[in-house]
């Protein structure tokens, strides 16, 4: 008498489990392409650019200035700036 019921339950089940498995794997596709982005587009990159400008700092004020425009620009890159990382959306030039 109750075996219809379970029938019902399992296929729910399954079903269940599938649209927990396709929502699982959509995450993890995610946030490999959002790592694989931080890694490659936004801190190599910044890590390039700041190497080029401390081999060009003559003075202290110029390897922080460096610094900070470094940590600005992998903020922004990041997505973590105020405007979440729209460049036209920044108030500057």
């Amino acid at each position: 008498a109750d075996a219809p019921l379970v029938a019902t339950a399992a296929e729910h089940a399954s079903f269940l489990l599938r649209r927990i498995s396709t929502t699982r794997q959509t995450m993890l596709h995610f946030i490999s392409n959002l790592q694989s982005y931080l890694m490659f587009e936004v801190l190599e990159r910044g890590w390039e650019a700041l190497a080029g400008s401390l081999g060009r700092a003559r003075t202290l004020d110029d390897v922080i200035r460096a610094h900070d425009v470094y940590l600005d620009e992998i903020v922004e890159k990041a997505l973590l700036g105020p405007e979440g990382g729209d460049p036209g959306a920044s108030g500057g030039s």
